[in-house]
């Protein structure tokens, strides 16, 4: 019995300090909670029905998918109406609406919660039980009257609500968005550059909306995946790319269209497109494509179109049509060449030398054909006229954009009223 008392005895102790340990906790907050969140709720209501005009949407379905430009109006507590031009509405503009509901959890929750023909294609699961694998529900993390930013709740996503203030329309605006996207990134867009504080980087990807970013000189090769969004004025990466501590993702087209610049704050850096004049050779002798005759408005000097016009209708006096000239590498005859063909992808050859020079590329007409070509050259009218002033030491320059030089200019350097345009094929 004695032993159980002292057990006793030595447990007091541990009580007392116990409980002179435990404090009463001040709430830190002057309201519940419930009545903290209804005002959070109406806050942001108020805040998304005041944009008259909408919202922009920069959306990405996961961290490492391609971004869309989405446009949202809130029309009550309760509707909500979506529109794009994009992959996801078949390339065309569309609307629809549907319903929504504001909530609250751990965070203010925005939930888009009946069907939407637009903007559920980015979370419903067909054709292959993932989709587009984007979310329709989403905490709301910081906001106020002009921007606010939410994150997917499966996928922790980052997506930007920018207040629309623009003075066009919604369908103008997506139109210029896929305008600067074809600019930018169509097809036959090469790899581009990004320079920050002395480094370099390649940046591959671009026809995706998703860049390979590669350091250069590196002996240890290192790639980085970065989805980004086209804007009307540039492109935004879906995060930082960080260098040397600072944060890179916010870029604008210069005003000579030569050069994407970041506007982040205290950042120095800029995209800009590949060598000029190595971009040209290796289009023919590494890709195996070709720089095709420019023959829309102002894409050939007078006497050069003279010529070309003299070929054309060649073509027609012998019941064809004349389809393309083009600078190519005929591999068959291992040799550069002009190569004439109809519309019926009937061509012919004409043989060429081609030489780097310090301003451009050097071409010489080598006087030797195949057997369409040499028919071409001696009795279809113009085509030896077109052929000497395809010959020659031309200067090689942007047609357009330093940035997607698929058009490029050369320029006779001795005869500088002799030009024309080329387009990559």
């Amino acid at each position: 019995m004695l032993f159980k008392n002292k057990n006793i005895l030595l447990l007091l102790p541990i009580v007392w300090l116990w409980g002179a340990c435990t404090y009463e906790v001040e709430d830190v907050y002057d309201k519940p909670a419930a009545e903290r969140y209804k005002e959070i709720r109406e806050k942001t209501q108020k805040d998304l029905l005041a944009a008259e005009k909408g919202w922009v949407m920069e959306y990405f379905p996961t961290a490492d998918s391609r971004g869309y430009v989405l446009f949202v109006k809130f029309e009550t507590t309760d509707s909500v109406t979506f529109a794009a031009n994009n992959s996801v509405t078949s390339n065309t503009y569309q609307t629809a609406g549907s319903r929504y509901a504001l909530s609250s959890d751990a965070a203010p929750v925005l939930n888009f919660n009946t069907y939407n023909t637009i903007f559920h294609k980015f979370s419903d699961p067909a054709p292959n039980g993932y989709g587009l694998e984007g979310d329709f529900e989403f905490f709301i993390i910081s906001e106020d009257e002009n921007f606010i930013e939410l994150k997917g709740r499966k996928r922790d996503t980052k997506i930007l609500l920018k207040k629309y203030t623009e003075s066009i329309s919604w369908e103008e605006y997506s139109v210029q968005v896929n305008e600067m996207n074809n600019f930018l990134f169509n097809p036959g867009a090469p790899y581009l550059y990004l320079t920050a504080d002395g480094k370099s980087y390649e940046l591959t990807g671009g026809s995706s909306s998703i860049f390979y970013i590669t350091e250069r000189g590196m002996d240890d090769v290192m790639t980085e995946l970065i989805p980004f969004i086209v804007t009307p004025v540039g492109l935004r990466l879906y995060r930082p790319l960080e260098i040397d501590g600072k944060q890179i993702q916010t870029f604008k087209l210069s005003d000579d269209k030569n050069r994407l610049v970041c506007i982040d704050e205290g950042v120095n850096a800029e995209i800009v497109g590949p060598e000029l004049i190595s971009y040209f050779f290796n289009a023919i002798d590494k890709q195996g494509l070709k720089w095709t005759l420019s023959t829309g408005d102002n894409g050939l000097s007078p006497e050069v179109k003279t010529a070309y016009d003299r070929v054309k209708q060649a073509f027609l006096d012998k019941n064809s049509q004349l389809s393309a000239i083009s600078y190519l590498y005929s591999g068959r005859n291992n040799t550069d060449a002009v190569y004439i063909v109809n519309a019926k992808n009937q061509g012919g050859y004409l043989y060429f030398d081609k030489e780097q020079i310090a301003e451009g590329v050097k071409y010489t007409f080598k006087e030797a054909f195949d057997a369409n070509g040499r028919t071409f050259y001696n009795t279809y009218d113009g085509v030896s006229d077109l052929v000497k002033l395809l010959s020659g030491s031309f200067k090689i320059e942007h047609a357009a954009s330093g940035l997607n030089p698929v058009t490029v200019k050369l320029t006779n350097t001795s005869h500088p009223n002799i030009w024309f345009q080329t387009n990559i094929q």
